[in-house]
């Protein structure tokens, strides 16, 4: 079980994110590990037990469910606050850690000599929205450095035309993808975001209504991020003439889902 839950989180502390093992010069097969395999739910009752369950079985005390893996400084403070760190908050950071790892997966990881912060931004489309007048851009957002940053001031330009990113109406579900955050969305370091932004008008944030012709239309994407890391993507919108009723299924083609009737 140890093993299984280090590898879960890439050998990184579930909650400050420090690698727990590295090389030992003692021998060149050596390991200096500084990991814990910690338990949720104390493994047993008594005087110190944290967040003990009188009502889970041997084997559910001892199962990788009930584990987390920590460096050992974040071992002691877990069990030193039981007010703050409860089961639900443990579940909460394990679950964020391991998706943390599996988005890096197979990413290279920024040099520890590297920016504090930078965001790198991948574009996957621009769909224009029939039945509200708004552009759905996707992307994917990447801090490749060691620090957190956040990104914010996001505007699409087209026929130079400045719109903000305005919060999207209830309804809309993306296939896969978040929402970014308004009016700034954070990342932490070495992570990824696989999101979108609404640009046009929407009841919580204004906005104004975007009138595109039929056929492509460019226009350019600009975001920054804290520390002046200023990035610009010129894209293409593609509008096809579709009633209103079909603008769903024609969202859905852009981004290469099945039409409802093909699921």
């Amino acid at each position: 079980m140890k093993d299984k839950l280090a590898k879960r989180v890439g050998y990184l502390c579930s909650i400050c994110e420090v690698s727990t093992s590295g090389p030992s010069d003692e021998t060149s097969g050596s390991v200096n590990n500084i990991g814990v395999a910690a338990h949720i739910a104390a493994a047993a009752g008594g005087p110190g037990a944290r967040r003990y369950d009188a009502s889970m079985t041997p084997a559910e005390r001892s199962s990788i469910e009930n584990g987390i893996w920590l460096c050992q400084s974040c071992s002691k403070k877990i069990d030193g606050d039981a007010a703050t760190y409860t089961v639900a908050a443990l579940l909460e950071l394990k679950k964020k850690a391991e998706s943390t790892a599996k988005k890096r997966h197979g990413r290279k990881m920024a040099s520890s000599e590297g920016n504090d912060s930078e965001i790198k931004p991948v574009l996957h489309g621009a769909s224009f929205d029939e039945t509200h007048r708004a552009v759905i851009v996707c992307a994917d957002i990447e801090n490749v450095g060691r620090r957190s940053t956040t990104v914010g001031r996001v505007s699409l330009e087209i026929a130079g035309r400045i719109h903000q990113a305005s919060s999207p109406p209830q309804g809309i579900v993306l296939h896969g993808r978040d929402w970014f955050k308004l009016p700034v969305h954070r990342l932490r370091g070495n992570d990824f975001f696989l999101g979108a932004w609404h640009f046009g008008f929407s009841f919580p944030s204004g906005g104004e209504r975007i009138e595109l012709p039929i056929g492509t239309t460019e226009a350019v994407l600009r975001l920054s991020a804290a520390g002046g890391n200023d990035q610009s993507i010129h894209l293409r919108i593609e509008r096809a003439y579709v009633q209103q009723q079909d603008s769903v299924v024609a969202w859905r083609r852009v981004f290469g889902f099945p039409d409802s009737g093909d699921e």
